[in-house]
């Protein structure tokens, strides 16, 4: 399930997608059955026939989590070597 704070972008992604836009990659957050939460990027772009008509759209979702947990990591030991 897409958390809370994703949903709304991720619902405007998608409408910009199957509108005919050309939406950037969007990163957000999905917790699983286990309660786990995971980072993921989507990617997209729509389908279209030779009358360029939208007939649909395609994309690819990837798992991020262990990127952004290395990017919070420099974050936070930037933070702590700029106090020590």
């Amino acid at each position: 399930t897409v958390e809370p704070e994703h949903r709304d972008a991720v619902t405007r992604w998608f409408q910009v997608l199957l509108q005919g836009g050309a939406p950037p990659p969007i990163q957000f957050e999905m917790s699983h059955t286990d309660s786990v939460t995971r980072a993921f990027v989507g990617r997209g772009e729509d389908t279209r026939d030779d009358a360029g008509a939208i007939t649909g759209a395609h994309g690819t979702v990837q798992d991020i989590t262990a990127r952004v947990a290395a990017e919070r990591a420099i974050v936070m030991n930037e933070e702590r070597l700029r106090l020590a």
